[in-house]
């Protein structure tokens, strides 16, 4: 079965072994999702970050295309882990 399948796929059996691989990938995967989106977020609004450190000063347009990518990404692992315990 591919990783497709076992991810977003609601047929089927799997393996025990094959349910945690696939749980670790999901990890592994929100992970850089995650690191990617803010590194872009960081690089493509750049005005979004006061000089402390901080959020604040721009317009806030990082702030609601990250609050978008998250919504994305949050639905994504939500549909990989409910097809990966459906199929356990």
């Amino acid at each position: 079965m591919s990783i497709w399948r076992i991810w977003f796929g609601f047929e089927g059996r799997i393996r025990r072994s094959q349910f945690w691989f696939g749980a670790l990938g999901i990890l592994v995967a929100a992970a850089v999702a995650l690191t990617t989106s803010f590194v872009a977020v960081h690089f493509a609004f750049p005005d979004t970050q006061s000089g402390e450190g901080g959020w604040g000063q721009g317009d806030g347009a990082g702030q609601v295309f990250l609050g978008l990518m998250m919504i994305v990404l949050f639905l994504a692992i939500f549909w990989a882990r409910i097809a990966l315990i459906v199929k356990r």
